[in-house]
């Protein structure tokens, strides 16, 4: 064996072969074979052993490194490699060997790039709460002599060192980080901005350039249930009038160090004329002079010939709702032959301003 790297001074390294060396003939592996040398005067012995689950179902983790810092800041685990590491074995098994007396925090990373450090979110990672110190105690265990497969030769009683701790358990997760970009912007309809991003972000900053416009009273948000899309409703027809709209937005990104910033664009919206759009027009041109055919808006709603009890009537509007006069709005029952007004509140959904939510006091028999 020959190793390239330059050997650090008064330090222990251990080589932990697992089950890579086996027999010529059988390949019979032995296995947790380990060999350990020292660089200085002092061979360090000490160990820690333990399992390391996933957290979200308790299962064993295989082949992910576990390893130790005596250094206690907070971000050393994302910054310093490992002083020593240890490998699970299938059933989530780890021990780590050659450490000196000290305290220890103890880390497990399935760590993706070789680098022996948590750089990566999607680098499943656990960690314990407390400090470990590693320690060794004289044992005894029995140990059996047999004749053959069946047959007992000898029981014996065994001493040993036992080092600790032995039992440790660390629970593997991994982030649920999402890096954040703008991954794109669209305007399907003259008055409806669309923003589409990566993952759940804040609500960004954004100015209009193109038509210039002060104050911000000449939209109305929507934002969908995942917090991933924006739509901005444009009220103010002298802009959703105009075919291009350019807008400064700042909005959080994450750069190649999945580092999160605040990031400035400029971003265009043009509408375009689709071949209906322009027939459609021609045929209106040729209808001036006829009286202005009104479109009315678009509702959807869960009033079925059935309602469940209790349930609350929504309604879902083609567009926002700016404005709504609960007064114009009269919810009956039907009590024997009779029609009765039935009490109810409205609730505007805070995300999507087209969404509408009437409660009534429902009486069973209605």
């Amino acid at each position: 064996m020959e190793l390239k790297d330059e050997l650090k001074p008064n330090t222990t390294y251990t080589i932990d072969f697992t089950d890579a060396i086996a027999d010529n003939n059988e390949e019979n592996p032995l296995e947790n074979f380990v060999f350990s040398f020292s660089t200085g005067d002092q061979l360090d012995t000490l160990s820690i052993s333990g399992k390391v689950l996933a957290a979200q179902d308790l299962e064993p983790v295989t082949g992910t490194y576990v390893g130790i810092h005596s250094n206690f800041d907070d971000t050393v685990f994302t910054r310093v490699p490992f002083e020593r590491i240890s490998r699970t074995d299938s059933r989530g098994n780890f021990t780590v060997r050659g450490m000196a007396p000290g305290k220890y925090k103890v880390f497990a990373l399935n760590d993706q790039n070789r680098d022996y450090k948590y750089d990566n979110p999607q680098e499943a990672i656990a960690f314990l709460d407390s400090i470990v110190i590693p320690s060794s105690m004289s044992a005894v265990r029995q140990d059996t002599v047999f004749v053959d497969s069946i047959t007992i030769d000898t029981i014996r009683t065994v001493q040993y060192t036992r080092f600790l701790p032995d039992d440790l358990v660390l629970r593997s997760f991994q982030s649920d980080f999402q890096r954040q970009y703008l991954q794109k912007h669209e305007r399907t309809e003259p008055h409806k901005l669309t923003l589409y991003f990566a993952a759940p972000t804040a609500m960004p900053d954004f100015s209009l350039l193109q038509p210039e416009v002060s104050g911000d009273d000449w939209y109305v948000t929507e934002r969908s249930v995942g917090n991933d899309t924006l739509l901005l409703w444009i009220t103010d027809s002298l802009i959703y009038q105009q075919d291009s709209i350019r807008m400064k937005i700042n909005y959080t990104r994450t750069d190649s160090l999945n580092k999160n910033y605040i990031d400035t664009d400029t971003i265009s919206f043009n509408i375009r004329k689709s071949a209906r759009d322009k027939r459609e027009e021609k045929r209106d041109e040729k209808k001036e002079g006829e009286e202005e055919q009104i479109h009315f808006l678009g509702i959807n709603s869960n009033v079925q010939s059935t309602f469940e009890l209790f349930n609350p009537v929504r309604f879902e509007f083609e567009q926002p709702v700016v404005r709504f006069d609960s007064s114009f709005v009269r919810l009956e029952m039907a009590v024997d032959s009779l029609f009765e007004p039935v009490p109810f509140h409205m609730e505007h959904d805070t995300l999507n301003p087209r969404k509408l939510t009437i409660r009534p006091r429902w009486e069973p028999g209605g």
